[in-house]
């Protein structure tokens, strides 16, 4: 019994039987490669174009500018929002210019409802939110990009994401700065009806008992008084925007501590006068230093600065993205010499 003959290598068999399947049917292998590359050619140029436009900012490295006597105070209040204590603002920044909101502000102010060809809000966004990105490399940059058949209306739509992102932020500073505003008008028209009855009481005193000299202990004592009702004041504003652990409340409780020690240790107030002129003194102090933040807070409450800067604004661009012609008739030619050559192939063993 002979043992079965080696199998022929693949180029032994399959090609020459492929070659002569091909010189066979020159004209059917042809008919299919120019009828595949045709289709191809066919979807590139009918194909709708679409463009891609994109724009950069730059998030500030640190917390919205808010600095000297209100950061001081309430530094929980600084950023355009607490989200930045657990989390990076450039992730913020994503977070924003992905949201439903902010493409129903796009979708509504373009109207791609009709631009689109859709019948609904939600499917408007939904291609919106399809056809665009936010992406943030490692140095912070935050690139918004957004492709449309329209070049211009593409530019035009990133953009305008800018814009939406940057109203947002006005309006959450504005909301704090209201909120800090409020909070410290109440705390200086309590400190102001304090001092003026402190003030009262130490005149009567000195005008039954005669005037007395202030002393070194005493302005010390209402300095240490006045810094703990600055931190307490600072602790109630934290604790609005902050959780017991965070790194702010921990500190501000840690130097009020300090400070109440540091008061225990002062001496006690020898007289009545003392005393009295202590309170003044530091009453005077705290209506001072809130009268300060209170005009910063009102300040900043008004303000009208953008709260993000462009790096470079989207333009039209003057190419499609997509589709790539090159890269389609490249794979149609491709595909129609394979499926022609197993066409005949196939043929050929029939």
């Amino acid at each position: 019994m002979t043992p079965d003959a080696p199998e022929p290598p693949l180029e032994t068999t399959w090609w020459p039987r492929a070659s002569r399947a091909i010189s066979q049917r020159r004209g059917q292998w042809l008919a299919h490669l120019l009828v595949i590359l045709a289709a191809a050619a066919a979807y590139a140029w009918l194909a709708p174009p679409w463009y891609f436009a994109t724009a950069t900012i730059l998030p500030p490295s640190t917390d919205v500018e808010v600095s000297g006597g209100v950061a001081a105070l309430a530094p929980g209040v600084r950023s355009v929002s607490h989200m930045v204590r657990t989390t990076s603002i450039q992730d913020m920044f994503l977070a924003i210019l992905t949201s439903r909101t902010a493409a129903r502000e796009v979708a509504g102010r373009f109207d791609l409802i009709r631009a689109y060809g859709v019948h609904t809000e939600t499917e408007a966004i939904a291609v919106l939110q399809k056809h665009s990105s936010v992406v943030s490399n490692k140095e912070g940059v935050v690139a918004v990009s957004v492709e449309d058949h329209a070049p211009g209306r593409a530019a035009d739509l990133a953009n305008y994401l800018l814009v939406e992102l940057d109203h947002y932020l006005k309006e959450v500073r504005a909301t704090a700065g209201k909120g800090l505003r409020l909070f410290l008008e109440q705390r200086v028209g309590e400190t102001r009806d304090s001092l003026a009855v402190a003030d009262e009481a130490l005149k009567q005193f000195e005008l039954a008992h005669g005037p007395t000299a202030p002393s070194g202990a005493d302005d010390a004592a209402a300095a240490l008084l006045a810094r703990r009702v600055e931190l307490s004041t600072k602790l109630d504003m934290l604790l609005q925007t902050q959780s017991e652990e965070s790194a702010d409340v921990s500190s501000t409780r840690a130097e009020l501590r300090a400070v109440e020690q540091s008061l225990s240790a002062t001496p006690p107030a020898a007289t009545e006068a003392s005393r009295l002129r202590r309170r003044v003194k530091s009453l005077d102090q705290t209506y001072a230093l809130l009268s300060t933040q209170l005009e910063e807070a009102r300040s900043r409450e008004n303000r009208d600065t953008p709260t993000v800067a462009a790096m470079d604004r989207a333009l039209p661009p003057d190419h499609a993205a997509r589709p790539k012609k090159g890269l389609i008739l490249v794979t149609g030619l491709l595909l129609g010499l394979i499926e022609s050559t197993l066409w005949v192939v196939w043929r050929a063993r029939g």
